[in-house]
């Protein structure tokens, strides 16, 4: 899967959207890796509103690489949502969501 950096976050890594369908190429040439879907995480600042922007932007870019019949490209998967949002993940065409915190807790970091 590819990592799409939706937010433009210096903090998160991923490919930025305007990178996305030229990555995209890249890899499909590369025998031995086969890009399976999308996955991104929206900013943690970002309201509901606009956390449905990025799902849907998201979503959109599946929809546009899976039409353009790249070979060794299959959407199969969009990844998006955490705990405190997948369902709007789920409604904007996630298939895969992480709800980690929400079955085991929030995390403890040792610092």
């Amino acid at each position: 899967m590819i990592e799409v950096n939706i937010g433009n976050e210096p903090n998160k890594s991923g490919v930025l959207p305007p990178n996305l369908f030229d990555l995209v190429q890249e890899i499909s040439a590369l025998p031995a890796i086969h890009i399976r879907g999308l996955m991104a995480i929206p900013p943690a600042n970002a309201n509901n509103s606009e956390t449905m922007g990025y799902f849907f932007n998201m979503s959109q870019y599946s929809v546009d690489i899976k039409n353009k019949k790249i070979d060794n490209v299959n959407m199969d998967y969009l990844s998006m949502g955490m705990s405190a949002d997948y369902s709007q993940a789920i409604l904007a065409g996630a298939n895969m969501v992480r709800v980690g915190s929400a079955l085991f807790g929030p995390r403890i970091y040792n610092n």
